[in-house]
């Protein structure tokens, strides 16, 4: 696990876009409401930036929370600054 990740990252769910939270070495997420943020105009990207978390963070902490953190996902490094993976940019050059 990569010990650079945040201990917490807001992301949106990926298909009801709600405001979920993720814990840095845990499976699965958090809706907010659960840990007490009830901001109906709060997004991750505004808590991510409040807290100094990058995108690429971000990302790695979602893909860390769903599929293990120590798969390459789970490492911001594999990440640009927007989040998006390196690797998808290279398939697209």
């Amino acid at each position: 696990m990569n010990r650079k990740l945040p201990l917490v990252a807001a992301y949106h769910h990926p298909t009801s876009e709600d405001l979920i939270f993720v814990m840095r070495g845990r499976s699965g997420f958090w809706p907010a409401e659960a840990l007490g943020v009830v901001d109906d105009d709060l997004t991750a990207d505004v808590w991510n930036e409040a807290h100094d978390i990058t995108k690429a963070e971000a990302e790695a902490m979602f893909s860390g929370s769903m599929w293990g953190w120590d798969v390459p996902a789970a490492n911001p490094e594999n990440y640009d600054a927007a989040g998006v993976p390196l690797i998808a940019k290279r398939l697209d050059d």
